[in-house]
């Protein structure tokens, strides 16, 4: 049975009783593979062409490299198609010309940063670019925490306005609290005055009472001199 290759590093998987001579430099070339699949470098010159990666079964390639770098002078937008696999690829961009470099399958491709580095993470369908939704991510965090800071702030204006009319209201309430306290003490003072003017009432009263005891015996001694005089008449 012969060897075959696996659909992602495109490595030679050799066949059982295969390769009887061969098989330990088969196993090394497998290894320098996968190397460069994890850290080797492929240089890619672009200008304004689309651009496959080369691919081959067991030896060195452009799209099996784990850093593609970008050379040249851009004067159009380009495509760089990959496999249709799921492979993790760091860029760096080393090209002039304000145009852009997307890296694609058959989805949705994956536009470079103008300046780099990047990561591209691609499925078997698309390709993303992680720094630049990390970094559109953090921008939408900016401007939500953008947003909190202000509500804070606006937060912070209301509470030192409800401090300022809870400070005034403390003023008014000792204010008429003072006020209170100063008509208790002329309550107090009236009340004393009635009570002083109860006693000179009872007072009053009093002699009142003892002069009509001394109008009433003055009475009677009237009385009883009318009577004297009467019989002195008879």
């Amino acid at each position: 049975m012969p060897s075959t290759y696996d659909p992602l590093l495109r490595l030679e998987l050799q066949a059982t009783g295969e390769n009887a001579t061969t098989w330990g430099s088969k196993t090394n070339n497998n290894l320098e593979l996968i190397a460069a699949a994890i850290a080797g470098t492929a240089i890619v010159s672009v200008s304004n062409i689309d651009v496959s990666l080369t691919e081959a079964n067991a030896a060195t390639d452009q799209a099996r490299a784990g850093i593609l770098i970008f050379e040249g002078t851009l004067t159009g937008n380009v495509n760089i198609f990959v496999p249709d696999s799921t492979k993790t690829y760091a860029t760096l961009r080393q090209t002039s010309g304000a145009f852009n470099i997307t890296i694609k399958n058959t989805g949705t491709g994956a536009v470079l940063s103008s300046s780099g580095p990047d990561l591209i993470i691609c499925t078997s369908a698309t390709c993303v670019n992680l720094v630049a939704t990390l970094a559109a991510n953090i921008s939408t965090l900016d401007v939500r925490v953008a947003a909190v800071s202000a509500s804070v702030s606006a937060l912070n204006v209301q509470v030192a306005a409800v401090s300022a009319s809870v400070s005034a209201l403390n003023v008014q309430v000792a204010a008429v609290s003072a006020s209170v306290s100063a008509l208790n003490v002329r309550v107090s003072d009236v009340s004393a005055s009635v009570s002083a003017l109860n006693v000179r009432v009872s007072d009053v009263s009093a002699s009142v009472s003892a002069l009509q005891v001394q109008v009433n015996a003055v009475s009677a001694a009237v009385s009883v001199i009318n009577a004297l005089n009467i019989r002195i008449i008879e």
